[in-house]
């Protein structure tokens, strides 16, 4: 399946978004010696509770792209407040799944993020917002 196929369909936006990185996240896997058939997660504390501003740069019904001048780290869990058309002051949680290693020349980084928990409404006006442009 090519990569067009497998993306959501999604609109460019323009939104700020406040972004607080909420807890520790894996940095790695690792074996202890006692316990030679377990593998557990090594968590690291980069950006943990760290607040940053963000733009939001195209949203879709499960995630989102977004750009800032910082960075969370991938695989953590961050809260995102924004406005999306008549819904105020949004709360989401989401997932970083990935994110650029080199800055812009503006010295901005891009991430993107999988929506895990959002209001149904607000979930459903993304839908019909990314289905009105995709009719356009």
């Amino acid at each position: 399946m090519s990569k067009a196929n497998r993306r959501a369909k999604r609109i460019a936006v323009n939104i700020d978004v406040q972004v607080s990185v909420m807890d520790d996240v894996p940095a790695s896997v690792t074996q202890s010696d006692a316990e030679k058939n377990i593998e557990r997660v090594k968590l690291s504390t980069e950006g943990a509770g760290e607040f940053f501003d963000a733009e939001m740069v195209d949203v879709s019904f499960n995630g989102a792209g977004l750009t800032s001048t910082m960075q969370p780290p991938l695989l953590s869990r961050v809260s995102l407040a924004f406005n999306f058309q008549e819904h105020r002051y949004v709360h989401v949680t989401a997932l970083v799944m990935w994110r650029t290693t080199v800055p812009s020349p503006q010295g901005q980084y891009g991430f993107g993020v999988l929506f895990e928990a959002m209001p149904v409404d607000v979930r459903m006006s993304i839908n019909k917002a990314v289905e009105q442009a995709q009719d356009e």
